[in-house]
């Protein structure tokens, strides 16, 4: 991690607060152990996009199509990202420094398993006119990030959608009960 405005080396803990330019508590990141989490997520999708990455994990399952289980390939990385876009601020020696870049050094791991999309056919409530069909998928992570795809009645115009639900939203999804028929 490089605070370029720091008085010299410095250590943090996964409680260290995070602070604004304005020294008062960071709007998304109250602690060292979120900020660097939130960091380790954006550095995995990013890198996960890149060519020489992309080759491995296509290497790799391409080799094993016939596997229907859980099927993971791991390399090591190492990834440099400025993050002084994030505005984010820790408290050095009574001084409020700017962290400007962090590397992230590590294993990443590509994994593969089956999920198997679950089909609607989506009618009127009223008239039992179907109006729709949807493809809906869970990632598998259970993140609450799902994938849709919506089939139109006519035409062949067919959307795909990502869905991120909400806490909220998944505690109410596993508290309902749905009626046959």
């Amino acid at each position: 991690m490089e605070a370029p405005s720091a008085p010299g080396a410095f250590k943090w803990f996964p409680n260290t607060p995070i602070f604004s330019d304005c020294n008062k508590s960071h709007s998304k990141y109250k602690s060292m152990e979120q900020y660097k989490n939130a960091a380790i997520d954006r550095s995995a999708k990013k890198l996960s996009m890149l060519d020489p990455i992309l080759a491995i994990a296509d290497t790799a399952f391409r080799n094993n199509l016939e596997r229907q289980d859980t099927l993971a390939c791991s390399f090591s990385h190492s990834h440099t990202m400025d993050v002084s876009a994030d505005r984010v601020y820790l408290l050095i020696a009574d001084k409020l420094c700017q962290i400007a870049s962090i590397t992230i050094s590590g294993v990443m791991q590509w994994s593969l398993r089956t999920i198997l999309p679950e089909y609607y056919v989506l009618k009127n409530a009223v008239t039992h006119e179907v109006f729709s069909g949807a493809v809906i998928a869970d990632s598998g992570e259970g993140n609450g990030h799902m994938f849709a795809m919506i089939f139109p009645p006519k035409g062949r115009t067919v959307s795909y959608h990502n869905i991120f639900l909400t806490e909220k939203q998944k505690q109410i999804i596993h508290n309902m009960k749905l009626k046959d028929g």
